[in-house]
């Protein structure tokens, strides 16, 4: 029970930073967390409390606010390539418990859509402050 726990207690600690930015790291973090969470679905004892944590965790985080997905692709140990990695195993393994009825290509179409935004703000940017390519 304490491996499980210390998931929770290391992200905490990551989260409460204040002299930090913490926004990149929330889709890392739910995705470990799921990782976590699966490796004790099977328990005798924690079986119960896994999928309780489970159907809470997809309560909050079935549909991910743009700003972490965003701030993710921002992230150069991310990119765009490790989003949609972490999109992928995050919901595939909400739906494998029956927590996300999201889809390869709803999870496609929440990629697609980040991938819009960030080019929206770069084009905000752009207009504001002009290019620079020297």
């Amino acid at each position: 029970i304490s491996d499980l726990l210390s998931v929770f207690e290391k992200y905490t600690v990551i989260f409460s930073g204040s002299y930090y930015p913490t926004t990149h790291l929330v889709l890392p973090a739910i995705v470990n967390i799921i990782g976590a969470l699966k490796k004790y679905m099977n328990h005798d004892f924690l079986k119960e409390i896994v999928i309780a944590m489970f159907n809470k965790f997809g309560k909050y985080f079935t549909q991910i606010p743009v700003l972490f997905i965003v701030s993710s692709i921002l992230d150069p140990r991310v990119k765009s390539t490790g989003l949609q990695t972490g999109l992928k195993v995050y919901y595939d393994s909400l739906r494998e418990i029956g927590v996300s009825i999201y889809t390869q290509k709803d999870v496609d179409d929440i990629y697609e859509q980040a991938l819009s935004h960030l080019n929206n703000l770069y084009e905000v940017f752009e207009g504001e402050f002009g290019v620079n390519r020297s």
